[in-house]
């Protein structure tokens, strides 16, 4: 299975999923063991909370078919929720549609609107920046950056825009803009790792020090996305690792 699967590691956010099964009491015994057919691990930050939620479908051993929902705040058990279901596919679409749900909204609508009207492009990975700033007295203007490391250790950003392992920041709104973006992306024969993305507070308005900026940071792999939202530091350098990811390339259909 080449799909791909995130790793988030979001600041303080711990990672409550472990290899396997995922465990806990609403989980039968009968599941130990079992194959996994879809495994999602998300994670969300903001300001007030650390949460995870992980998503599987499972083969038992007796050919049964689960979905298995767990979620709560990290460093906790959390909750679990576990369903039967009479075939693989429903047990995976399950799980599929409760990601969508959760990963894919407003937000990410929003964002890759300002990628495109910005010229940016989209392609096999992506990884877009997005934040707001505001007009007036009140207002607040912040100028953030987007890094990536990709698999080659070679880190893009805005004074190394192209890297030699196809990388390229091809969008890179400053503070001047009201609606910022930026973005990164692969074409094609993306390399395959692991790839670190960081946020830096390159120029923090010292006017509205003690003010922290909010953004989100979006990651698409073909047609799949996480969203994630998170907060920076009011301080002038500041640099924030928002999530890694491993990449093994897409499942290619074939006729």
């Amino acid at each position: 299975n080449n799909a791909p699967s995130f790793l988030h590691s979001l600041g303080a956010a711990a990672r409550n999923a472990t290899s396997g099964v995922i465990q806990h009491e609403k989980v039968p015994n009968e599941c130990a063991g079992a194959s996994i057919i879809f495994d999602a691990d998300l994670s969300c930050i903001n300001n007030v909370s650390n949460k995870f939620y992980r998503l599987q479908a499972i083969k038992t051993s007796s050919g049964k078919y689960y979905s298995i929902f767990h979620w709560g705040a990290s460093d906790t058990k959390g909750q679990c929720k576990i369903t039967h279901h009479d075939s693989s596919e429903k047990a995976v679409k399950a799980c599929q549609n409760k990601r969508k749900d959760k990963t894919k909204g407003n937000k990410y609508q929003e964002m890759q609107s300002r990628v495109a009207q910005a010229g940016g492009q989209q392609g096999e990975i992506q990884i877009s920046l997005m934040w707001n700033n505001q007009d007036g007295s009140s207002g607040q203007r912040n100028d953030l950056d987007l890094h990536v490391i990709p698999p080659s250790k070679e880190e893009i950003f805005f004074s190394h825009k192209d890297s030699m392992c196809g990388g390229k920041l091809d969008v890179d709104k400053q503070e001047f803009d009201n609606e910022c973006v930026e973005n990164i992306v692969w074409g094609e024969n993306s390399p395959h790792g692991t790839y670190n993305v960081y946020v830096k507070n390159y120029c923090f308005n010292r006017s509205f020090d003690g003010l922290y900026k909010e953004f989100d940071v979006g990651v698409t792999i073909g047609s799949e996305n996480v969203m994630i939202s998170s907060s920076m530091a009011p301080e002038r350098g500041a640099k924030m690792h928002v999530a890694s990811f491993n990449f093994q390339g897409l499942n290619k259909k074939t006729n």
